[in-house]
């Protein structure tokens, strides 16, 4: 439905090869092309911001070389706020 809308679109696996990755469960995750480098964008529907949460946009910082530059989760909470090097977006200020 979301690609229908032409809300989400679906986007071919980056030119890298980080690896083979088991997903248990459906997450979005996904990576923003700005140009000069990847932006890696993990999103959970959790209302409590977890402190792993930036863990899995810090892995892939970490694959492709780069320690540090802007990485976000996106979250169910009600406020926006940075952690471990991750902005936090509550999805009410999307």
């Amino acid at each position: 439905m979301l690609e229908t809308s032409f809300l989400v679109v679906r986007l071919l696996p980056f030119h890298r090869n980080f690896g083979k990755r088991l997903i248990k469960s459906p997450k979005l995750d996904f990576l923003l092309d700005l140009g000069s480098e990847p932006v890696p964008v993990e999103a959970k529907s959790a209302r409590t911001f977890a402190s792993d949460f930036p863990d899995g946009v810090n892995w892939c910082r970490q694959l492709a070389g780069v320690s540090e530059g802007p990485a976000a989760v996106i979250h169910g909470g009600d406020r926006s706020f940075r952690r471990k090097g991750v902005v936090a977006l509550s999805w009410a200020d999307l």
